[in-house]
C-alpha cells in the first residue's frame, strides 16, 4: 500500500501535476476503502496496482516526458523487466505492457528514437517471459494456473447457442462497476481528470496512456 501510494506521488510529478492536486489524490488513494479490501484479502491485485504505477513511472522516464529530449537505455531495459513482472503477477496483462509502449511510439513525440531503441525493452521483456511460461509448465503443468483458467470463459461456454451466456456476462460486468462506483464514488474524478488533461493541459497522450490500462481492466472483468 506504502509502495502504490508513493509512486503514484511519483507519477504525479512526472505529470506535472501541482503539489496541491498530489497531495488530495493521496488522499483519496489513502481512504479508497475498495482499494483497502482487495489489498487485505491477499490477492495479487494490489502487488499489480503497485507494479503497473512503476511501470508507467518507468516507462514516462525512459522515453524524457515530457519534453521526450531522449531516450533512457536503463529505464527501457528496467521497463521490459517490470513489464515481464506484471504478466507474471497477473498471465492476462500480457498484452499491456506492449500496448502501452506502442502507445508512446504511436503519440509520443519522440517516436522515431524509441522504435530504433524498442529492443532494449522487447529482450529482458521476452527472457523473462519465456523464464516465467516455462516455470509455470515445471511447476502446474500448464502455461496458466488453474484458478485463472476457472474464472475465464470457456469455449463450451462460447459454443452455447443463443446469446444468454453474453447477457450474463455483460450484466455481471455492469454489476460490478456499479457497485465499485457505489462503493467508492471518488471514481467519478476519474472522466473529469481525463477531460482537465485533454482540454487544459492538452495531454492527449498521456489520456490514451492512462485509458489503455482502464480498457484492459474492462477486457478483464468481460472475460
Amino acid at each position: 500500500i506504502l509502495l502504490a501510494g508513493l509512486t503514484m506521488y511519483w507519477l504525479l510529478v512526472i505529470f506535472r501535476i501541482n503539489r496541491t492536486f498530489r497531495l488530495i489524490a493521496l488522499f483519496f488513494f489513502g481512504t479508497s476503502l475498495l482499494f483497502f479490501k482487495v489489498v487485505y484479502l491477499g490477492l495479487e491485485l494490489g502487488m499489480f496496482i503497485w507494479l503497473l504505477l512503476l511501470f508507467l513511472c518507468v516507462v514516462l522516464v525512459s522515453v524524457g516526458f515530457p519534453r521526450f529530449d531522449g531516450i533512457s537505455k536503463p529505464f527501457l531495459i528496467l521497463s521490459g523487466a517490470l513489464g515481464a513482472l506484471l504478466f507474471a503477477t497477473r498471465p492476462e496483462a500480457l498484452f499491456l505492457a506492449p500496448l502501452l509502449i506502442l502507445a508512446c511510439i504511436v503519440f509520443g513525440r519522440g517516436h522515431k528514437a524509441l522504435v530504433s531503441h524498442v529492443h532494449y525493452f522487447l529482450i529482458p521483456f521476452s527472457i523473462l517471459f519465456l523464464l516465467v511460461v516455462l516455470w509455470r509448465l515445471l511447476y502446474y503443468g500448464e502455461i496458466l494456473p488453474n484458478s485463472i483458467i476457472a474464472k475465464s470463459i470457456s469455449l463450451s461456454t462460447l459454443e452455447t447457442p443463443g446469446l444468454s451466456w453474453l447477457k450474463e456476462i455483460l450484466l455481471g460486468s455492469a454489476k460490478y462497476y456499479f457497485d465499485a462506483y457505489k462503493e467508492n464514488p471518488l471514481f467519478i474524478l476519474v472522466p473529469i481528470l481525463s477531460i482537465y488533461l485533454v482540454v487544459k493541459r492538452k495531454q492527449a497522450f498521456i489520456l490514451i496512456l492512462l485509458l489503455i490500462p482502464v480498457a484492459w481492466q474492462h477486457f478483464v472483468i468481460f472475460a
